[in-house]
């Protein structure tokens, strides 16, 4: 009888270990959360059309912070090799916005301007970031 106990409770202790399969679906799991470039979001990774690549802004960018005292979050630039664009990654957007310029100092886009020289970024005509 005693054989029987232990025998039924290794059977039942090794049948619920499972085989290693989960219920949870993979957009749960934690780093699967890959964009249609393959950047994970989760571990801080865009993509940057500059670089070409999957990129954490914070580490390769300027940052800039807001003006806003109630806003706590940074915007950051990236500037072309040749110096002809900017890549502006902002709070809360799920991809850049590229500024371009014929002079190399001033970028713009419809809504966005950059300062190259004192890193100020106007949205809409109002000073934002520095």
């Amino acid at each position: 009888m005693k054989n029987l106990t232990i025998f039924l409770f290794t059977i039942f202790a090794l049948s619920s270990c499972g085989t290693g399969s989960s219920n949870a679906s993979k957009e749960q799991m934690t780093g699967n959360d890959k964009d249609a470039h393959g950047c994970i979001g989760s571990a801080g990774f865009t993509w940057s059309e500059t670089y070409q690549e999957c990129v954490r802004a914070w580490e390769v960018g300027t940052t800039l912070k807001p003006l806003d005292s109630k806003s706590t979050s940074n915007a950051y630039v990236i500037l072309s090799q040749d110096h002809s664009k900017v890549e502006l990654f902002l709070p809360d957007s799920r991809s850049s916005v590229m500024l371009e310029s014929e002079d190399h100092e001033v970028f713009v886009s419809s809504k966005y301007e950059y300062h190259v020289d004192n890193h100020h970024l106007k949205i809409d005509g109002k000073l934002t970031y520095q």
